[in-house]
């Protein structure tokens, strides 16, 4: 079944809040970018891509809001946009903001959007998180910056978005060493299958990151995007199928009253 965004139960009665993890249907793009994607860093007809993303502002009626979508680098930046007026061209892997008429927007294509909102103070923040910024820290320093505008970690709600599930994430030991060095629970995210099958689980990690910053109200949509192609764009399975380039669906929070 095609669907244009799924949304989080957690989040969805906040009656001053939007979301939505939106898929690959509904749009204007044609090709592998067939058809919402959303990224300019890819080699789509950038009209396309401008339409598509007017396209959801519109779906969700906050068109009159200011879109932020980062560069993406999977490193720790947090950016907090204080304004409509700031800088659209943004470095970083997490944005916040407690301003209204602004929509944060994270891309994604096997790495998991996370949400996290502050329902009393009415903060939210849109993070990238593939592994390496995850393991580094922007999950971390997202939850400081909440901090250091007033929030408690006890009153942060938090959803992981549709991404790469264990079962399509198979892993050699270069990646396993890296969380090695790092994590002293690193088996606790791998499935050792036999010794030549090994398989990351980025969901759990994520969620396991939130849990030990002390966030308890997690949601987990547990859709795999390398595994449903009639929803997600997924750039692991465009490597798999040796395809040219491959597109990015867009999750958006936004504070709209």
């Amino acid at each position: 079944m095609e669907k244009k965004f799924f949304t989080s139960q957690n989040l969805t009665d906040i009656p001053w809040l939007r979301h939505g993890f939106f898929t690959r249907n509904g749009g204007f793009s044609n090709g592998v970018f067939k058809s919402l994607n959303c990224s300019y860093g890819s080699s789509d007809n950038k009209q396309n891509v401008l339409r598509n993303r007017n396209l959801i502002l519109k779906y969700f009626k906050i068109q009159n809001s200011s879109l932020y979508i980062p560069n993406q680098v999977h490193g720790t930046k947090v950016e907090i946009i204080t304004s409509r007026n700031c800088d659209t061209n943004i470095s970083a892997d997490a944005l916040i903001t407690n301003k209204k008429e602004i929509v944060l927007g994270i891309l994604t294509a096997d790495c998991a959007p996370l949400l996290i909102v502050d329902k009393n103070k009415k903060i939210i923040a849109n993070i990238h998180c593939g592994w390496k910024g995850t393991l580094n820290g922007i999950i971390e320093n997202t939850i400081n910056k909440l901090v250091d505008m007033g929030s408690k970690k006890e009153d942060l709600i938090s959803a992981i978005g549709p991404c790469i599930s264990s079962s399509s994430y198979e892993v050699k030991n270069d990646f396993i060493e890296k969380f090695k060095k790092n994590e002293k629970n690193f088996k606790d995210y791998f499935i050792f299958k036999n010794k030549k099958s090994t398989f990351f689980n980025l969901p759990l990690y994520i969620k396991e990151k939130l849990l030990n910053n002390r966030l308890r109200n997690i949601s987990v949509l547990n859709i795999d995007t390398y595994s449903n192609e009639k929803n997600f764009f997924s750039y692991r399975r465009s490597a798999h199928k040796k395809e040219s380039d491959y597109g990015r669906q867009l999750t958006i929070l936004s504070i709209i009253n």
